[in-house]
């Protein structure tokens, strides 16, 4: 099957989308795009030399949309996808999800995918970095780092810090988990001064941190904790909107708190790209 025949429909005008677009057609497949689709207002479409206005939607094979993808971003495009096509996103909520089951519609979450989860913690790992560089005014070598939450992110997170020789120490409250102790042994060996805590209260001198990186989306980072920090902790929260810090308690008393959700798409948008085109291909080689 020549996957080249495809034809590629993507939603919204973000960095990390246009630069899909732009790989899609440098790759020679059949691209379109479509900005403010998700208010209502009048489409503004770009089409490749192979792909007009006429049997746009109809006949598209993939219909790629922004992540996250809840029900209501999609309400203004349906019913304009048939069986043949294919839904790709991340993080699909379970409105969309019953949504798609009930009208047959084909649907990919790039998040059920390890490798994409892989290359997608990498990019947000180093993007997490790079705003806490960019909003202290001291080094991550030699610092005291925090790190909320050991999943994906958080784990490559730590292995980065460890690589600018900082101090880590994590919050992570399922050390329970037969995984967890596997990377816990690993993390401990390789890493300086490395320590793990079940519960953030276990903490006894939180002031001391320079950095911490929350990945929980619940709140954690509440007025009782924050008001032990020092006031030139640098916080960079990556958890979805609207986090897992007390902003406003941070805003009032001069905590540099950031929040930083979907950095692949803002911090390098291209790298982002690069790694939801290769994960469509292979999805089409491989079905």
């Amino acid at each position: 099957m020549n996957i080249f025949n495809d034809k590629i429909y993507i939603f919204g005008d973000d960095d990390r989308q246009r630069a899909l677009f732009s790989l899609f057609l440098e790759k020679g497949f059949n691209t379109a795009i479509s900005s403010n689709c998700f208010s209502g207002k009048n489409k503004k479409i770009k089409y490749s030399h192979c792909f007009n206005e006429s049997k746009s939607f109809s006949g598209t094979d993939f219909l790629i949309f922004p992540i996250p993808v809840k029900k209501e971003m999609i309400d203004n495009i349906f019913p304009f996808a048939y069986k043949n096509n294919y839904l790709i996103g991340g993080l699909f909520d379970k409105e969309l999800i019953d949504f798609c089951k009930y009208y047959g519609i084909n649907y990919y979450d790039l998040y059920k995918s390890k490798t994409f989860v892989t290359n997608n913690a990498k990019i947000t790992a180093e993007g997490a970095v790079f705003n806490a560089m960019h909003s202290s005014k001291i080094t991550i070598s030699g610092s005291k780092c925090l790190v909320i939450g050991y999943g994906n992110c958080g784990k490559k997170i730590c292995s980065l810090l460890k690589c600018m020789k900082a101090c880590i120490y994590v919050v992570e409250n399922d050390m329970k988990s037969k995984s967890f102790h596997t990377q816990d042994l690993c993390l401990r060996t390789k890493c300086h001064n490395a320590l793990f805590y079940e519960n953030i209260n276990d903490i006894k001198s939180i002031h001391k941190f320079d950095f911490i990186f929350n990945t929980a989306p619940s709140k954690v980072l509440t007025h009782n904790i924050l008001e032990k920090l020092s006031k030139n902790t640098t916080i960079i929260d990556i958890a979805s909107a609207p986090g897992g810090t007390d902003f406003d308690y941070c805003k009032k008393h001069g905590i540099t708190a950031k929040l930083c959700p979907g950095i692949p798409g803002t911090y390098a948008p291209k790298s982002a790209a690069h790694i939801i085109f290769n994960e469509i291909v292979n999805l089409k080689r491989e079905g």
